[in-house]
């Protein structure tokens, strides 16, 4: 017991020495030792579920975040000062695998702001950046072009653009495009509307009826897609220019889009001093794509294209040399099969079934020669001189016996003769010479019933209605009717019954007939004077 007393004795006296040695060298240093640097917590990333999970056992979590750190402080200066964007499990790769040292597995993780940084939100931004890069179909926000790209791709406003197209020789209104609807749709829009075929639409051409009239706009092609962007950004420059007056609140004033063709020709002034231009189309101008001719003007397009310097017809060469009349058939099939767009007029139609018409071909020629009165026909009429000599007496008193009895190949040689009214001084019985007060009566060569309609057609004055009078020819030859003599005797309402046609044009018609003929009875007297 004692023994303990005096060690403990012994030991104050030795700590009140080192006080004393202390307070004689100077003051002690009283401040308090430093402090161990507390070691860095890891904020460990986990997704979601497995958070749940985790907090359900939160001991085991907290000896895992304790084990997490004391790894994360065995990191040099360099690894703990990013240490906060790591997990642990990046540490001990970094730590274990040689040539890691220096790897950063956080360049792509963004650190959280100021307001971000409490606890869990940088494992919540991280997961949703997880996310997000797991969704291939999330849109990113970032500017891939420039902005004068981005400006021109920018959709512009819808609106509607009124159009005015021509239609047989007049204009229809074409509803119902805007400034979203395609350019070939506008064409298939645009080509029903006029009646033709999309591809005939190559030289169509465009007038806004906002722009000034003094001078007179020059109409701008519409052949693509660009010159459809820039009719669309005009008209929507036209309307925003309008509704920017009086203050945001101007009145759009109503427009339209004037469509013109400009595939028939190039314009020509018609005279001088304030007659207006016309078109003036040949047979080397392309075929228009709008149809301002009616069918009798195309009926003499066909004839003025193929009319033959032999024949003074219209004729297809086919290929082994032979001429093909086209027939007044023929030529109106023709034109319907035109104006329905399943034929152009460059090219002959497969319907005519021309190259298989050899015995139409061989009768056309026939024809052809007997009108011509080539020498070819001579056997013919010798082979009927005896006929015709043996009837030369009969034939003197009764006329119209000789003509009966002629061998057919002269009949159409025969010239026919005018019906006349007798005179009052002549019996008008058959076979009685006519007294000396009788017209005299004339051969009168009358043309056929189809180049007589067609002289209708392109007379000034009687075809100024566009009335297509050659469009009956078959008709009439169908009845009987071949030429100009054979309408003489016809009432209106007898040609009603024949040809359809309506009751105007049936009175015409018989007009017309007996005004012709009645000139070529006088033009004839006048060679028999003579």
């Amino acid at each position: 017991m004692g023994t303990r007393k005096n060690a403990q004795k012994k030991k104050k006296k030795e700590t009140g020495q080192r006080k004393t040695k202390k307070n004689a060298v100077g003051t002690p240093d009283t401040t308090p030792p430093p402090r161990p640097k507390p070691i860095p917590r890891v904020k460990l990333t986990v997704p979601q579920p497995e958070r749940d999970e985790l907090q359900t056992s939160a001991a085991s979590s907290s000896k895992e975040d304790e084990a997490a750190a004391v790894l994360m402080a065995m990191g040099s200066k360099k690894h703990r000062d990013r240490s906060g964007f790591e997990t642990a499990m990046d540490h001990v790769f970094r730590s274990a695998v040689p040539g890691m040292e220096d790897m950063d597995f956080t360049a792509d993780v963004r650190e959280p702001s100021k307001g971000d940084r409490s606890e869990g939100s940088y494992s919540d931004s991280t997961s949703e950046q997880s996310s997000d890069s797991e969704d291939s179909d999330t849109v990113l926000d970032i500017p891939v072009s420039s902005p004068a790209q981005q400006a021109h791709g920018r959709k512009s406003s819808k609106f509607t653009i009124p159009f005015e197209v021509p239609f047989n020789g007049a204009v229809r209104d074409l509803e119902g495009i805007t400034s979203r609807t395609p350019f070939d749709e506008f064409l298939d829009e645009l080509a029903q509307a006029m009646s033709t075929r999309k591809s005939l639409l190559s030289g169509i051409a465009y007038i806004p009826s906002y722009k000034p009239k003094s001078p007179k706009p020059i109409p701008k092609l519409l052949d693509s897609k660009q010159a459809w962007s820039r009719l669309i950004t005009d008209v929507e420059n036209y309307i925003n220019t309008s509704k920017a007056k009086r203050r945001g609140n101007g009145d759009v004033k109503p427009f339209f889009i004037q469509i013109v063709d400009t595939s028939g020709g190039d314009p020509k002034a018609a005279g001088s001093g304030g007659k207006k231009a016309t078109f003036i189309h040949s047979d080397k101008d392309p075929e228009p794509a709008i149809k301002e001719t009616p069918e009798h003007q195309l009926y003499r397009q066909l004839e003025q294209k193929y009319q033959c310097a032999e024949h003074h017809k219209a004729c297809i060469v086919q290929s082994d040399g032979n001429h093909y009349h086209l027939t007044a058939a023929d030529l109106a099939k023709w034109v319907h099969m035109a104006n329905m767009h399943t034929a152009t007029l460059s090219t002959v139609p497969e319907e005519l079934n021309i190259s298989d018409a050899g015995p139409r071909q061989h009768k056309a020629k026939k024809a052809l020669a007997r009108t011509a009165g080539t020498p070819s026909d001579e056997p013919a009429w010798l082979s009927g001189l005896q006929q015709v000599m043996g009837m030369a007496v009969g034939g003197m008193m009764m006329p119209g016996l000789m003509r009966n009895n002629l061998p057919p190949v002269l009949a159409p040689q025969t010239p026919r003769a005018a019906r006349t009214q007798p005179t009052p001084g002549s019996s008008g019985m058959a076979g009685h010479q006519p007294s000396s007060g009788t017209k005299r009566t004339a051969a009168v060569h009358a043309p056929d019933i189809q180049r007589w309609l067609s002289g209708l057609d392109l007379d000034a004055v009687r075809g100024r209605h566009n009335t297509y009078y050659v469009q009956y020819t078959q008709s009439f030859e169908n009845s009987g009717i071949l030429d100009l003599t054979d309408i003489e005797d016809l009432s209106a309402d007898e040609i009603v019954r024949i040809s359809s046609a309506p009751i105007g044009i049936a009175k015409r018609i018989v007009k017309y007939a007996k005004e012709d003929l009645a000139k070529l009875l006088n033009e004839a007297n006048k060679r028999a004077r003579n």
